[in-house]
């Protein structure tokens, strides 16, 4: 069946293949959805944390603070 979306190979081991299984049977969905909805989070969890490393090199003790009504009206 074609499809719009592209393609990867993965090779996973067996437990986590056992663990996506059971997770595609649960949910109704398909391994590929599950697995595509697992990197997802992941990746948004990457994402999240290397922001909060930004945001704490970035917070400084003794910085001026502005109110939210003050700084966005």
């Amino acid at each position: 069946m074609p499809t719009k979306n592209p393609r990867i190979n993965v090779t996973l081991s067996p437990d986590i293949l056992e663990m996506l299984a059971l997770r595609s049977q649960q949910r109704g969905q398909s391994l590929s959805r599950v697995a595509s909805d697992c990197i997802r989070a992941a990746m948004e969890s990457e994402e999240d944390m290397a922001l909060a490393r930004l945001a704490n090199t970035l917070d400084k003790t003794g910085m001026t603070t502005y109110p939210h009504q003050d700084a966005w009206g």
